[in-house]
């Protein structure tokens, strides 16, 4: 920004320069300046500098969080109590979860939430010694041990192994794949879901060589029953068996040619 105007104050290094819009502006200048004089001022606006520069801070910062939060990692650590820690690229813990009652009485006691993972273990270690669930057999060889379960080979520990041989705690570490407790819960319900039903022993099957076809109805038979009916029309016992005979063979024939049955008002429609 160029300005233009006339000196109209001097105070040591800062002047007051009357513009030819009719504006006062006040500046510093190492110039020896005097009332009265032509002055040009020139000024650079940094606004849109500094505006663009937070933005790249607001977006870098962002991609740093998003990176920041992403599991890389995840170890178990098994005492009694039991606790899964999830770690970032930085070896820095992000999440604590833990897996029983003794779990959540270590986790609840101290605060492990951004620490490096070596530093989380140790706190760990030492709140177990406190609460008194590592016990003498866990020290020089004895009979139990604290399992380390690790999913990527590359976690380095080496802070945490040497405070664990520092103290002669016995310890085994194993590098395998750490399962989400969701996980966890999802392949239960498939292998409850792919359970065989058991079978009622009460149910009885029926070999299939002894079902027995329904009997067709053909065109044929219904010739025969209708002749049937009209042989003897004064006998009214006979005359009845044979006409209930053609409906129901009437009604079937109908049902397996059209695949529906066919029906009047009264019930069976005849051709």
């Amino acid at each position: 920004m160029i300005k233009k105007g006339i000196v109209v104050e001097v105070n040591n290094n800062e002047a007051v320069l009357f513009t030819q819009t009719g504006e006062f502006i006040k500046f510093k200048s190492k110039e020896k300046l005097q009332i009265g004089q032509e002055y040009t001022y020139t000024s650079i606006n940094l606004k849109p500098f500094l505006i663009a520069a937070s933005l790249i801070i607001c977006i870098l910062f962002g991609s740093f969080l998003t990176v920041y939060n992403q599991v890389y990692a995840s170890i178990v650590i098994t005492i009694n109590p039991k606790i899964k820690i999830d770690i970032n690229k930085f070896n820095r813990i992000i999440k604590i979860i833990p897996l029983n009652k003794d779990g959540e009485e270590i986790t609840s006691s101290i605060k492990l939430k951004n620490k490096n993972i070596n530093d989380g273990l140790i706190l760990i270690i030492n709140k177990a010694k406190e609460k008194k669930y590592i016990t003498d057999e866990y020290y020089n060889n004895k009979s139990k041990k604290i399992n380390i379960q690790i999913d990527k080979e590359d976690i380095k520990l080496n802070k945490f192994i040497s405070e664990l041989k520092k103290q002669n705690i016995n310890f085994v570490k194993v590098y395998d794949k750490v399962q989400n407790t969701q996980d966890k819960q999802k392949d239960e319900l498939i292998k409850q879901k792919t359970k065989p039903i058991p079978k009622d022993n009460n149910e009885k099957e029926v070999p299939s060589n002894k079902i027995k076809p329904n009997k067709k109805i053909k065109n044929n038979d219904l010739n025969n029953t209708k002749k049937e009916f009209n042989k003897n029309p004064d006998n009214k016992i006979q005359n009845n068996k044979n006409k209930e005979k053609y409906q129901k063979q009437t009604s079937q024939y109908q049902y397996e040619k059209n695949d529906t049955p066919i029906k009047n008002k009264k019930g069976i429609r005849r051709d």
